[in-house]
């Protein structure tokens, strides 16, 4: 079984960035190889302040759960909105936190695919840039060498707030193969498990 864990830089209930992740989810059953052994979860990222007297102590709950998803992950995907030329703090926090501890990072060498959306015509590329440097000094293992960016976004969806613009769902069709033929390589490297 591959699993493969969202996380949506967005928190809001209606979001439009938790909606591209949707339609790559349901895509992934449909990426070559993967079939009906693919597990998809979402990760929330309603965790504390990042704080290292509070790392001393222990894990809060939120984390603790947050990181427990995280580490059974084959491959993460991330999309996140565009906030004043960034990725919202609050998803900076959540990786900061997965970073942690210095040394043991859940975060390196993890498959992840970086995606953005957002209302306006460049799609938060911005905000992706900036997510992908991060990724990058946390040494995660970026699986889309292009970005994808959703611009426009709220004309690709429909009143319910799901994808359905042809080109959007192409887009994130090959974003899902490319995360399945990722996965199953790093599958055929794996050592055996007696």
């Amino acid at each position: 079984m591959v699993g493969i864990v969202l996380i949506s830089g967005s928190v809001r209930a209606d979001s439009a960035n938790a909606a591209v992740l949707r339609a790559v989810a349901d895509q992934l059953t449909a990426a070559s190889g993967l079939g009906s052994t693919v597990s998809v979860a979402t990760a929330p990222i309603d965790v504390p302040l990042f704080d290292e007297d509070v790392e001393a102590v222990g894990w809060p709950a939120p984390v603790q759960g947050l990181r427990e998803v995280v580490a059974a992950a084959d491959a993460l995907i991330i999309s996140t909105p565009e906030y004043n030329g960034s990725m919202p703090g609050g998803l900076k926090n959540a990786l900061d936190w997965l970073s942690r501890p210095h040394g043991a990072s859940l975060l390196e060498g993890k498959l992840v695919a970086t995606l953005s959306a957002s209302p306006s015509p460049y799609g938060g590329k911005w905000a992706q840039d900036h997510l992908r440097h991060v990724l990058g000094v946390c040494s995660a293992r970026l699986i889309n060498a292009e970005e994808l960016v959703v611009g426009r976004v709220f004309d690709a969806r429909n009143d319910a707030g799901d994808i359905v613009d042809p080109e959007t769902l192409a887009s994130l069709g090959r974003l899902a193969d490319e995360v399945a033929a990722a996965c199953l390589a790093e599958a055929s490297n794996a050592p055996a498990r007696c």
